[in-house]
């Protein structure tokens, strides 16, 4: 229905349905929060995927529906795998 996919997903993108809508895209970002992400106790959030893509699809996202500027996502190894990451302070659990 949402066109979301289980399992590991190669080249994750934001389903049409979710980016066009602010509510369903506020949603799903609290889930990414959950799954890929974490909340500091100052309110600063960090996402971290693999696909440096769909974290630049996800800032776009972030500007048009919740007017909050993105910056670019920045490498960072683990494991000596490249993964991309967002550090952005958010208020996406309120309301």
């Amino acid at each position: 229905m949402l066109g979301l996919k289980l399992g590991k997903k190669l080249h994750p993108k934001v389903p049409l349905v979710i980016a066009e809508n602010p509510a369903l895209f506020k949603n799903y970002l609290k889930g990414l929060i959950d799954t890929d992400g974490y909340v500091k106790h100052t309110g600063r959030v960090q996402l971290k995927q693999r696909s440096k893509t769909y974290l630049q699809q996800i800032a776009h996202l972030l500007e048009k529906h919740m007017k909050i500027e993105a910056s670019q996502p920045r490498v960072n190894y683990t494991e000596g795998k490249p993964y991309f990451c967002h550090k952005e302070s958010l208020t996406v659990y309120g309301g």
